[in-house]
């Protein structure tokens, strides 16, 4: 059965007393497990942060911010700001070697997140193809598994 609590947050009524030290421990969880899973969704509802995670599913290195901005085909302001939101939903991460940032997707830490990375990586390469193509031009010109040119639209 569910009930609101005065300030209306959802109870869940598990059979025992309703008393609201009880029902913190229920209550809290469940909307702070939920509140994890809902910013995964809303993080990837965006088709630029999408294409960012598939790419970093597909090659499953450390890409520059550069390379990702090229591959994007957005400004890397904009590619910067969209990293920070996959970071702040946990499902990238990123490091800074030398003058650039380099960025992974996290490990999956449940089966909610492992299937939500399973689901697409089973997005056919196809749909990706052109950034596919942009970013696999880009890795190519990396020495030393590094990327040593920066941005295309750092050079206009």
């Amino acid at each position: 059965m569910r009930k609101t609590h005065k300030n209306f947050l959802p109870v869940l009524d598990c059979g025992k007393s309703t008393c609201y030290n009880h029902m913190h421990k229920h209550t809290y969880e469940g909307v702070i497990k939920l509140e994890r899973e809902n910013l995964w969704f809303k993080a990837l509802s965006d088709r630029t942060r999408f294409k960012i995670v598939w790419l970093l599913l597909h090659y499953d290195i450390e890409l520059c911010i550069c390379e990702i901005t090229d591959a994007v085909e957005k400004e890397q302001s904009t590619v910067s700001r969209h990293m920070e939101k996959l970071k702040q939903a946990g499902i990238a991460s990123g490091r800074q070697i030398g003058k650039w940032v380099y960025h992974k997707v996290q490990k999956p830490r449940n089966d909610f997140q492992k299937r939500i990375f399973e689901a697409i990586k089973a997005i056919p390469e196809d749909n990706f193809s052109s950034e596919r193509d942009k970013l696999e031009n880009r890795l190519s010109l990396r020495k030393e598994g590094l990327c040593v040119v920066g941005s295309k639209k750092d050079d206009n």
